[in-house]
């Protein structure tokens, strides 16, 4: 594992925006491939894939600590994708323990929610920017189904993400009760939900990120879900 967490800058993906290859990369794992098979993607585990944090909120503005950046390519000739949709969908992440908001809703002008999805727009570089909104649910994080939620770019389905809280409770963001919450978890059985670099564990790394959360500002307003 390189030594520096990702979480203490905004994570970077690469997504093709063509059905042919579809790669994602960050600063915590080495490139993962995504490989068509039946006529969709299926996302290569690293351990676990690729992850997304939902954060809490200052001021009606998400913690800028969850931003992932996504930088879109066309798999054949590696050309940019400029102002192409992403769409995240969460409608099974109720499953595991975990719960978006809408609102707030942060991202380029032409973000908006549907549903159970937001859909993001790349910029004239193509890039897009994401911060999610959200905490736990009443649910328990459970640790065998896979990641949660779909991505579709331009409409063509493009691979899952793990999603991970850093509002453990719903409650006046993250603050104490959510680390008590995190280290029942982390020292009870695994849930990724809290998983917040998607490593498949529980452990130092998890609690730093959490920490940065609870005492930088960023996170003191929970959301309501969707």
């Amino acid at each position: 594992m390189p030594p520096r967490d990702a979480h203490h800058r905004a994570t970077r993906v690469i997504v093709t925006c063509a059905a042919a290859l579809l790669l994602f990369t960050s600063t915590t794992s080495a490139a993962t491939e995504v490989r068509p098979e039946s006529g969709c993607w299926q996302l290569e585990q690293t351990p676990l894939g690729v992850g997304l944090v939902l954060g809490a909120s200052s001021g009606g503005v998400i913690d800028a600590l969850v931003e992932k950046v996504i930088q879109l390519r066309r798999a054949t000739t590696g050309t940019p994708c400029p102002f192409a949709s992403v769409s995240i969908d969460f409608s099974e992440c109720g499953e595991q323990g975990v719960q978006f908001c809408s609102d707030p809703l942060w991202g380029a002008p032409g973000t908006f929610a549907s549903g159970a999805t937001i859909v993001f727009s790349a910029d004239a570089n193509s890039e897009v920017r994401i911060r999610v909104a959200g905490h736990a649910s009443a649910s328990p994080a459970a640790a065998t189904l896979p990641p949660c939620a779909q991505v579709y770019v331009d409409g063509a389905v493009a691979g899952r993400l793990i999603i991970s809280t850093l509002d453990l409770d719903g409650h006046n963001g993250v603050d104490a009760v959510d680390l008590s919450r995190f280290l029942a978890q982390r020292f009870s059985s695994y849930g990724s939900r809290c998983d917040y670099n998607a490593d498949g564990q529980l452990d130092a790394r998890d609690l730093s990120i959490l920490l940065r959360a609870r005492f930088a500002g960023g996170s003191v307003q929970s959301c309501s879900p969707n």
